[in-house]
């Protein structure tokens, strides 16, 4: 279903913060089609709208976008699906940031 994808989406290349009322669902990556179809399987399973599409550059030169999403209703309905959220041990701007859990299919 288009929830799995997005879920699946989120395990490879983005994360989820939240924080008392501050929610950002944040897809990343440097193909912009990918972004595309992010966005637009959100729009088409929840009626939801992007807050931000964001084009910048890495360390590299390589361009990187974001597409973030603030929305409760729909980290809501994303636990759902995946309610296995686990606290990163990285921090940035001295928030927390929670990624969706990984197993570790390596070695």
């Amino acid at each position: 279903t288009a929830e799995n994808i997005i879920v699946s989406m989120l395990l490879t290349d983005g994360h989820v913060y939240e924080k008392g009322n501050n929610i950002e669902i944040v897809y990343k990556g440097v193909d912009e089609e990918l972004h595309q179809i992010f966005a637009t399987l959100i729009y088409k399973s929840y009626g939801i709208s992007p807050n931000v599409f964001f084009k910048g550059y890495n360390e590299h030169g390589t361009i990187v976008y974001r597409t973030i999403f603030r929305n409760k209703v729909l980290l809501n309905n994303l636990k759902k699906k995946s309610p296995h959220f686990k606290k990163s041990p990285r921090k940035r701007n001295k928030r927390t940031i929670f990624t969706l859990a990984r197993k570790n299919y390596g070695p």
